[in-house]
């Protein structure tokens, strides 16, 4: 193989991985203010961010005019408490302009929704909305366990966020290694070349 051919290779390699890096994946978050207790452990109007990793390959109906995603991984930070990952399965739906966290599955109940975001898909990415968000049905069954214990927020009203994004942290995936080690293959055979 001449070197031309092994660049030319290499690069298509490279481009092919580098291609899947982040399809379909996204990260959906939701901040606010709230008080309730994990593992027994009480907070008080703390500020906390939940962070759904989901794949928008996944998206499913839950009615006529209801789509939702069930997450990969989701993880909460709760201000002077802890970060922590949810054992118990979530997903991110939208309905009629209401978008919400809630148990997994297609009639997975409530747990924190967002108003007003129009005709949002849960394929694209999203600003950040900043609105009236409402926690809903925590102390039911099934429990919301996480790495903490079960989690239980207090049913209410606040102010909160939500915003959907691509190419996180979260969603750099082995593809990308797998191009980087494509490129540094590339510079070791043309090193190797130019000493023959």
């Amino acid at each position: 193989m001449n070197m031309k051919t092994l660049k030319a290779f290499i690069a298509l390699l490279a481009i092919s991985f580098s291609g899947f890096a982040n399809a379909g994946l996204i990260e959906f978050e939701y901040t606010g203010t709230g008080s309730g207790t994990i593992g027994g452990q009480a907070f008080t109007d703390s500020f906390f961010t939940i962070t759904e990793y989901s794949n928008t390959d996944d998206l499913q109906s839950c009615s006529a005019t209801c789509q939702y995603i069930d997450a990969i991984s989701t993880t909460i930070t709760i201000d002077n408490v802890g970060v922590f990952d949810f054992v118990s399965g979530t997903r991110t739906f939208v309905t009629n302009g209401i978008l919400g966290l809630s148990r997994a599955g297609q009639s997975g109940m409530d747990l924190y929704n967002v108003f007003n975001v129009g005709s949002y898909d849960l394929l694209t990415a999203l600003d950040t909305v900043v609105d009236s968000v409402s926690f809903l049905q925590w102390n039911r069954s099934p429990s919301v366990n996480t790495s903490g214990g079960k989690l239980v927020f207090n049913n209410g009203d606040t102010t909160g966020t939500f915003q959907a994004r691509f190419n996180s942290p979260a969603t750099v995936t082995e593809p990308t290694t797998l191009a980087i080690f494509a490129f540094g293959l590339l510079g070791l055979a043309a090193s190797r070349f130019k000493k023959a």
